[in-house]
């Protein structure tokens, strides 16, 4: 690529990166998100050409492949143990310094941030999917219980799994935004507790303990008809953001490490992301129910404390996409949908792998373009705190010129 050509490209790439509060951008992270949001998307694009597909599905199912993809999930832990990182940072950070938590500008920026696209995407793709007579997973809305209007008000207001016991029938990956909403509710709790205790390494160690043991507290303490009920609920996901609140105090006992620990940190993200993803096999029996928490720790360790990974995750194109993660997290699955809908009937006879490379091929272009259009109009503008003040005060001016002009 020539110097222009590559001038041109990272002034693209600039024109979509995240905006952040504080102003202090780190590519790291988003580009975590970026791994993350790729892998649910594979898992999505997998399961809507499956669905479709016509040949034989136990074949398919036997395949290494398809095991890999339907572990796409596992990017919602790990979206999870980020937020669990970021949120703890941003809380903790005041208290440490001595200023209080202000409770009031942290609430206000969750709405502010993340309500508009959230409203506006879930209204759109509601009109959407009631025009068409079904939802993402195949089965007619009205017909589970849940009306158009209920399903859609408990889908905005964060509340469906809640209700009806099961994700949001207009957008499934919702459920996890529910979740994310307990933990932001949570969070500033969590960081009054955990701050009370004056030494780092001592809240790492409640941490863990905390972190370690509520599988098993939650199976002793809660009836399983309790927990089936509330299968997308913080019960179950607290784990995997205590995992961000793990990485955070760890990186604050230990400020710095010699240069060989950032090769270790490297080797152990990595070999903890493919026992994540069940890529190779190896048990640790001192650890069970304990393994996934303990697994994200070391990934986030290796994100931002490793050498050739943070460099990875820190090109300016992935970590791009990862600032976007929000909006196509929001947006994938019906773009998939409708594609896969579309056009896996033209091509019927072809073998399984070569109808997910065509739908591969033309679904994730479209998710970015899509998600692309929908940031730039909707969720990069909301990423600026003072955006409410600066459109009321539009408004106030748009109409003292109407009232002159009259």
């Amino acid at each position: 690529m020539s110097s222009s050509a590559r001038q041109y490209f990272d002034r693209f790439l600039l024109r979509f990166r995240r905006v952040t509060t504080a102003g202090n951008y780190i590519p790291e992270v988003d580009g975590v998100r970026c791994v993350a949001i790729l892998m649910v998307i594979a898992q999505h694009l997998h399961e809507r050409v499956i669905r479709r597909y016509t040949g034989d599905h136990a074949l398919v199912e036997s395949t290494f492949l398809h095991r890999l993809l339907s572990k796409g999930g596992m990017g919602v832990m790990i979206f999870f143990a980020l937020s669990g990182f970021i949120l703890y940072q941003l809380l903790s950070r005041p208290l440490l310094q001595g200023k209080p938590l202000n409770l009031r500008a942290y609430f206000w920026r969750r709405v502010t941030r993340l309500e508009p696209p959230y409203i506006v995407i879930t209204t759109a793709i509601m009109l959407f999917v009631t025009t068409l007579g079904y939802n993402s997973g195949g089965s007619f809305l009205g017909k589970g219980g849940n009306s158009v209007i209920g399903s859609y008000l408990a889908t905005v207001t964060y509340t469906h799994t809640l209700i009806y016991g099961r994700p949001p029938s207009f957008n499934p990956p919702g459920w996890s935004l529910e979740t994310e909403v307990q933990f932001y509710i949570l969070a500033p709790l969590l960081v009054v507790v955990l701050l009370r205790l004056s030494s780092a390494w001592f809240r790492l160690f409640v941490a863990s303990l905390v972190t370690f043991s509520w599988p098993f507290a939650m199976a002793g303490l809660l009836s399983p008809e309790i927990l089936d009920r509330f299968p997308t609920s913080v019960l179950h996901a607290f784990p995997y953001f205590m995992a961000g609140v793990l990485t955070c105090e760890w990186m604050r006992a230990v400020p710095s490490a010699p240069r060989w620990a950032s090769w270790a940190f490297d080797v152990l993200a990595v070999a903890s992301y493919l026992k994540l993803m069940n890529i190779v096999s190896f048990h640790l029996p001192l650890l069970r129910g304990m393994e996934e928490p303990l697994l994200l720790v070391l990934i986030l360790l290796g994100a931002f404390r490793g050498n050739i990974i943070k460099s990875a995750l820190s090109i300016p194109w992935v970590a791009t996409i990862g600032g976007m993660c929000y909006t196509i997290y929001l947006v994938h699955l019906p773009v998939l949908e409708l594609l896969c809908g579309v056009t896996v009937r033209r091509f019927v006879g072809w073998d399984y792998w070569s109808l997910l490379a065509v739908e591969a091929i033309i679904g994730l272009p479209a998710v970015l373009l899509v998600s692309g259009i929908a940031f730039l109009l909707l969720e990069q503008p909301c990423m600026r705190k003072d955006w409410p003040i600066e459109l009321w005060d539009s408004i106030k001016r748009h109409r003292s010129i109407r009232r002159t002009v009259t």
